[in-house]
């Protein structure tokens, strides 16, 4: 059977391990974040995604500007 010292130990190596691993995650994550190539991505990704987004004048959506006078008379 276990003693009470060697279930102590377990969990102990456990509870370290967990924070070695968690404290190496930040680490990691902090410098992704921070990284200058991850800010580029990130803000190519959102730039296509809202471009993808736009309408472009064309011939399918029309002139961007009316050139046309408009067809209804205001009643005033």
């Amino acid at each position: 059977m276990f003693s009470m010292q060697k279930v102590i130990n377990i969990v102990s190596i456990v509870g370290c391990t967990l924070s070695v691993a968690l404290a190496g995650g930040a680490f990691v994550g902090y410098r992704w974040a921070t990284s200058p190539d991850t800010h580029e991505m990130l803000k190519q990704k959102a730039i296509e995604a809202v471009a993808g987004s736009l309408p472009i004048p064309g011939s399918l959506t029309g002139p961007a500007l009316p050139t046309a006078k408009p067809k209804m008379k205001l009643p005033f």
